[in-house]
């Protein structure tokens, strides 16, 4: 990602192609967790059954899908996160070309937040948040419902993923597989109510800056 002057005049470029493959990233992430909450919910209630073998049997089976959606779950988030990173930059910058000032961050930080232990669970969101506003014209402190949702569904999908992981690492009983496959099922459908919000958070910021570039240039 090119990182432009801080000292030259900003100049509005269109995100409206890079939110495009955002959308198109996060919908096959999107699909590909809910193969995933289908595998688990197949592993649960094999676990669940009293057909030990059958179970066993099926389980063996679904290994080699649930390893193939794991992979293609990761190369996804990778390609989607790298895109979304310059959409985020580009609309964060777009913000100076139509007038914003006052800007909390620069561009750059905006995206590489995500990267900083402890910070990354809020600057983030603020970032988001002067985006939307900035775009709308609003004062930048204020909270957007829409990003709020979004950010909050986000930290708790993580959060249910990681203790998914935790449980499932340590389980030694049918039990606590049972509850670890119940808390990434959770999670799953969480992380997939967050790309959603996100897909949404991020069509309304690319259409609302290219109106404003566009009233802006007839005068």
């Amino acid at each position: 990602m090119a990182i432009d002057d801080p000292n030259s005049q900003p100049i509005f470029r269109s995100a409206e192609v890079l939110s495009r493959v955002v959308v198109i990233g996060l919908l096959t992430f999107s699909l590909l967790q809910l193969t995933m909450i289908g595998i688990a919910t197949t592993v649960l209630v094999a676990v669940s059954s009293d057909a030990v073998d059958a179970s066993h049997d099926l389980l063996e089976k679904l290994e080699g899908v649930e390893s193939f959606g794991l992979i293609a779950g990761i190369a996804s988030f990778i390609f989607t996160a790298t895109v979304y990173s310059k959409w985020k930059y580009r609309s964060y910058r777009n913000l100076e070309a139509l007038g914003v000032s006052d800007l909390r961050y620069t561009p750059a930080w905006a995206v590489g937040s995500y990267f900083v232990p402890i910070l990354n669970l809020v600057r983030p969101f603020r970032a988001m948040n002067d985006i939307w506003n900035g775009t709308l014209n609003q004062p930048l402190p204020r909270n957007a419902p829409l990003v709020s949702w979004w950010w909050a569904a986000w930290l708790l999908g993580n959060v249910l993923h990681r203790a998914s992981n935790g449980f499932l690492r340590g389980a030694v009983t049918v039990s606590s597989v049972q509850v670890g496959l119940g808390v990434g099922l959770a999670g799953g459908v969480v992380m997939i109510a967050s790309a959603i919000l996100l897909v949404k958070v991020v069509r309304f910021v690319t259409v609302r800056q290219i109106e404003r570039q566009e009233m802006a240039s007839l005068g």
